[in-house]
C-alpha cells in the first residue's frame, strides 16, 4: 500500500520501489481532482512537465472526463513528452465497460511487457450516453440510502 496524502514525487518512488509502472489518469479533468487540472495550458505551457518526467504513461483518452478539452491537453500533454497515451473507460457501471480501451501489442501480462506494450498503443475512443452518465449517479445515491444501517454478514 502506498500512504495517502504523499506528494506525486514521493508517491511515484513508492511505487517504483515496489516495482509498480506510474501513469497519469485523467490529468486534465476539473471535477475529479486531477493533479493539473487547475493549469491553465495558454499560462503554462509547461504544465504537467515534471510529473512527465517520472510516469510511464498518460491516460489521454477517458470516457468519462467532462468538458472540452481534457483529453485533448492530455493527449497533447503526452505527445509534447513522448509519452505512450492510453485510454480508459473509467466506468462507473456496467454500461460503460468498454466504451473506450487501449489495444496493445505484443504480451502485456507482465510488467515489462507492458513497458515494451505501451508506445504501441492504439486508442479505441468513446463516451457513454449522458442517459447511462445520469443513471450512474442516480443509482448510487438510491444505492446510498438502501444500504444506511446495513451490515455486511
Amino acid at each position: 500500500a502506498i500512504p495517502a496524502g504523499l506528494p506525486p514525487a514521493e508517491a511515484i518512488a513508492a511505487i517504483r520501489e515496489q516495482g509498480g509502472l506510474v501513469g497519469l489518469p485523467h490529468p486534465f479533468d476539473r471535477f475529479r481532482g486531477s493533479l493539473l487540472a487547475g493549469s491553465d495550458r495558454r499560462a503554462d505551457p509547461e504544465a504537467g512537465s515534471e510529473l512527465s518526467r517520472l510516469v510511464d504513461w498518460v491516460e489521454a483518452w477517458n470516457a468519462r472526463a467532462l468538458g472540452r478539452g481534457a483529453n485533448e491537453r492530455a493527449a497533447e500533454l503526452a505527445r509534447r513528452h513522448g509519452l505512450p497515451g492510453v485510454a480508459a473507460s473509467d466506468a462507473h457501471s456496467t454500461l460503460e465497460v468498454g466504451v473506450t480501451y487501449t489495444v496493445l501489442e505484443g504480451d502485456p501480462s507482465t510488467r515489462d511487457g507492458l513497458l515494451a506494450a505501451l508506445p504501441t498503443a492504439r486508442i479505441i475512443p468513446g463516451r457513454p450516453s449522458y442517459l447511462v452518465r445520469f443513471i450512474t449517479p442516480v443509482a448510487k445515491t438510491i444505492h446510498s440510502f438502501t444500504r444506511r444501517g446495513s451490515t455486511v454478514r
